[in-house]
């Protein structure tokens, strides 16, 4: 059976893909790399990228120091000074789910948790990568590390479950041909 474009709109497109989706995520298919060509191939909306389930592709760690020093002065008149560093990691695992909060005309805003968003951007080959070696995430900057097996390559990546590859359906009807009574 053929579906026209025509009789099914850019709703049931997405409910095509993302019953895929759900279709391939119940029988453990892994994730996809997802490409800046699906949302012009699928007339993906920003409301429809926003309902898309995403996935990072490597292990991403965040790491934010600080350097903090106390002087006190004690009872006999002596200073104490003190110091410490301060290290906030963040580690956000391989294929833990984000949704799509932004959409720029090259970027993507993806959010692993509420209130704080990575930019992942396109690439020539189409893909959506992490921006940027040092982020801002939330209100503090961190800096990026991609942690990748032996076969992996970094940055990390967006990904979905599922493919959005084209397939072709052919319809075939032999004709008898027409004779001249």
């Amino acid at each position: 059976m053929q579906i026209y474009p025509s009789i099914v709109g850019r709703a049931g497109r997405l409910a095509l893909i993302l019953s895929a989706c759900l279709f391939t995520a119940c029988f453990g298919r892994s994730v996809s790399h997802f490409a800046a060509s699906a949302i012009a191939t699928y007339s993906l909306s920003i409301d429809d990228l926003k309902r898309i389930q995403f996935y990072n592709s490597h292990t991403i760690v965040l790491t934010a120091e600080e350097a903090r020093r106390e002087s006190s002065v004690s009872a006999k008149h002596g200073m104490r000074i003190t110091g410490a560093t301060y290290i906030d990691k963040i580690i956000i695992k391989k294929n833990t789910p984000g949704i799509v909060v932004e959409v720029g005309d090259y970027w993507l805003r993806v959010s692993f948790e509420p209130d704080r968003t990575l930019r992942f951007v396109t690439l020539p080959n189409g893909r959506y990568v992490l921006d940027a070696k040092s982020v801002l995430y939330g209100d503090r900057y961190y800096e990026v590390e991609c942690v990748k097996k032996r076969s992996e390559n970094c940055p990390p990546t967006l990904k979905v479950r599922g493919n959005f590859e084209t397939e072709t359906k052919t319809r075939k009807r032999k004709l008898s041909g027409l004779i001249i009574e």
